[in-house]
């Protein structure tokens, strides 16, 4: 399993549903070779098309935005799905793991309501608040194939694809 990088197809695309008999131990297991390698990349989330599964699953590692240990507090996500948003908007800097060196900046919601299930099926619902809203909502964009790429400006992209050259 690795990160995939720049524009690679997959991660232009939308990302299917997890199916009912998907669910299980070996999920979870996929879930957490998912984490392991979003540590081991010093990144904060990663979602399935990130890593050539094109299922709507998504980790994250929201320990360091609530002055924890990274590594403390993972979360593991399958076909979440937003409730509701907050008015207020805030806009910060953003990377991204498939798009090393490119960073923009990226108005969303302070905070997101989202339903979700785990790995083995359980219904979850949980509410999201500043840097925690920005990760689950910037892996939720990778599964409706949303990336920090396609939100660049013109000027933005011709810069990093220059850099890539």
């Amino acid at each position: 399993m690795q990160v995939l990088k720049n524009k690679e197809p997959i991660l232009s695309l939308e990302a299917a549903p997890v199916l009912l008999e998907e669910f299980g131990p070996n999920l979870e297991a996929e879930m957490f070779k998912m984490l392991e390698l979003m540590y081991a990349s010093g990144g904060v989330g990663l979602a399935g098309p990130q890593v050539n599964i094109s299922k709507r699953i998504l980790v994250a590692d929201l320990s360091y935005v609530s002055n924890e240990n990274y590594g403390y507090r993972s979360i593991k996500m399958v076909n979440p799905e937003v409730v509701s948003y907050s008015e207020e908007i805030v806009e910060s800097e953003e990377g991204c793991l498939s798009f090393p060196g490119l960073a923009i900046k990226v108005s969303r919601p302070v905070a997101v309501r989202v339903n979700f299930l785990s790995p083995l099926g359980e219904r979850k619902e949980q509410t999201f608040i500043d840097w925690s809203a920005r990760i689950i909502l910037h892996e939720i964009d990778h599964l409706n194939g949303v990336t920090l790429y396609s939100r660049a400006s013109t000027l933005k992209r011709q810069r990093y694809n220059k850099r890539l050259k």
